[in-house]
């Protein structure tokens, strides 16, 4: 391990050579030069043994965390757009033109990017979890399935200990949980699955003899 510490130090150089060409994030290292250089051959392979797959995954989890205030901040400043129409005093007709023509992004993504914010305006703990690059976006995008201000907490635990998989059969589990006990709960009140009041049965009509005769007869 010395020496593959010994290697990657001497392939990455240390902070503020010109090896240090992205800067992460305040009080964070750099990705080195040499990790985005193209490389191939004896050389590629060369690389791949002095670097190894550890500080590769390190450069790239830093790099995909550095999205999350970034989208965080992208659907708050939409939403403000879109509550002032300020899309129209741009000369837009819709708030999807301008994203796609001003911002470069999909009417798919916009869409998500606000209800990511509608939703974590009452989810300052997910908010703030999600920001830090604690938790993913597929994660953030599967919690905001069934996270409430009251369950935040322990759902935030989870999803820092599980896989994305399994983070997903859970929620799914709870979810069919949930949706049993609140058909039973309404059943017990008298109300109909989806709301509305539950009807009762009617009664079956008396039966008229002399009719009754005549159908046996």
């Amino acid at each position: 391990m010395q020496e593959m510490a010994s290697q990657v130090e001497d392939f990455a150089g240390p902070a503020g050579t010109v090896a240090d060409t992205i800067r992460l994030a305040p009080k964070e290292t750099y990705v080195p030069e040499a990790l985005l250089e193209l490389v191939s051959g004896a050389q590629g392979r060369q690389v791949a043994r002095g670097l190894g797959a550890f500080l590769l995954d390190r450069h790239l989890r830093r790099l995909a965390r550095l999205r999350n205030p970034l989208e965080l901040r992208l659907g708050r400043l939409l939403a403000r757009l879109q509550g002032s129409s300020g899309h129209l005093e741009l000369g837009f007709a819709r708030l999807g033109d301008y994203v796609s023509e001003r911002l470069g992004i999909s009417i798919r993504r916009m869409q998500v990017l606000l209800q990511i914010d509608r939703r974590l305006n009452d989810l300052p703990i997910t908010s703030e979890t999600y920001r830090r690059g604690e938790i993913a976006h597929s994660q953030l995008r599967l919690l905001l399935r069934i996270v409430t201000p009251e369950n935040e907490a322990r759902w935030l635990e989870r999803a820092r200990r599980l896989t994305v998989r399994r983070l997903e059969e859970e929620i799914q589990a709870a979810a069919q949980e949930a949706a049993l006990a609140e058909e039973s709960v309404q059943e017990a009140e008298g109300v109909a699955p989806g709301g509305a009041p539950a009807v009762p049965a009617a009664a079956p009509e008396p039966i008229d003899e002399d009719e009754k005769g005549r159908w046996e007869s």
